[in-house]
């Protein structure tokens, strides 16, 4: 026994696959095509597609949006916020967002490197190169691959100086995320929604349908590099003796012609700590550790003259200072709560009982009072 299917009219097909320049696309940017709205870069950052086809010259196709993401992990300088008009038409702060500049500190520094397209091996200055794991394999059903694609980054960073390539970067380690299979999965015509003989049952299947890919790269500085020393090598105390230590500056001779001795600080006149009365001589040295402690906890009745809301030292400093006010570069200045609630950041002016009771374990010498 044998059948067959008669079929009236065009047979029903789906749609064609994608070519990898319409694949890219869709990666690039998944969303309706609608226009940007970013307005901080004056010049926003544009991703550029260059492929061959059919043997002729490379084509060259522009996209909104940068193709690769640069995140910042670990490393950041805290820089104040200030309005750029140069560089932001609305006169905001400075965008640090796409196309930001970093400020960073070299001894910590660690970033990530994103791309829209999975990633099987990236190489950092040629020299330092990753491989994703045997069974992250990339395809793609969109069109309709079902053997594996090859997709390399290449990371070359260079110095702003002088355009040398830096290398001998401290770690480079895969970035991997679970991407959709409708996207990167092998291409298998009975999980194709558009084939009319598809299998409804895998199509219905409850399984998640991601698969862990490679995404990205996260780069660690290298490790610090010594400077070289302007001192120069003494070998030997006659050397360091020989050496030229007297005044240098506008004179041709590099060791001096002659000494730059600092003058002679005037001797101190004001605050000074109060002489030991008749009866502090009397006494013994415990005694006037006792004394001191004892004069010191009696200050607790003049406590508005520190902490006066608005003639007290600490009220004059707060003031003078900012010291009011948040200094986190991350969150707006804050004024303190009203309701007396002391915050972390706040100075306090309390007696410092701890150090009143232990004045011979934190002093060298006897603490004395001074007339201010």
């Amino acid at each position: 026994m044998f059948s067959f299917d008669v079929e009236f009219g065009a047979s029903p097909q789906g749609p064609p696959p994608m070519t990898l320049p319409e694949f890219w696309g869709m990666l690039h940017k998944p969303g309706p095509n609608v226009e940007s709205r970013n307005t901080n870069d004056e010049n926003p950052p544009e991703s550029l597609l260059s492929y061959i086809k059919g043997g002729q010259p490379a084509v060259q196709q522009r996209n909104e949006g940068a193709a690769f993401v640069f995140s910042l992990e670990d490393g950041n300088f805290p820089m104040p916020h200030r309005k750029d008009t140069s560089t932001n038409p609305n006169g905001g702060s400075t965008s640090t967002g796409a196309g930001s500049k970093w400020f960073v500190k070299g001894g910590s520094l660690r970033f990530r490197i994103n791309s829209d397209f999975a990633i099987s091996k990236a190489t950092v200055q040629d020299t330092t190169a990753v491989t994703a794991p045997a069974d992250a394999v990339i395809y793609s059903r969109p069109m309709h691959v079902d053997s594996p694609i090859m997709s390399e980054l290449t990371v070359t960073v260079r110095r702003v100086i002088d355009s040398s390539v830096q290398g001998s970067w401290r770690s480079v380690v895969a970035d991997m995320k679970l991407m959709p299979q409708a996207a990167f999965g092998k291409y298998d015509p009975k999980l194709d929604p558009s084939n009319p003989k598809a299998d409804s049952t895998a199509l219905l299947s409850g399984d998640p349908g991601l698969v862990n890919l490679m995404m990205g790269v996260i780069i660690t500085t290298p490790l610090p590099i010594l400077a070289e020393s302007k001192i120069g090598l003494i070998q030997n105390a006659t050397n360091m003796m020989l050496a030229g230590i007297k005044d240098f500056r506008g004179n041709v001779c590099p060791t001096g012609t002659d000494w730059l001795l600092p003058a002679w600080e005037p001797a101190q006149s004001k605050y000074l700590p109060a002489p030991l009365t008749d009866a502090e001589k009397s006494e013994t040295n415990q005694e006037r550790w006792d004394a001191m402690r004892t004069t010191w906890s009696a200050l607790e009745s003049k406590q508005n003259l520190l902490n006066g809301e608005t003639d007290g030292l600490l009220a004059k400093c707060n003031d003078i200072f900012g010291w009011q006010k948040t200094q986190l570069q991350t969150e707006p200045p804050q004024q303190p709560p009203s309701n007396g609630t002391q915050q972390p950041w706040q100075l306090i002016g309390k007696l410092p009982t701890k150090l009143i009771n232990s004045l011979e374990v934190r002093y060298l010498d006897l603490p004395r009072t001074a007339v201010v």
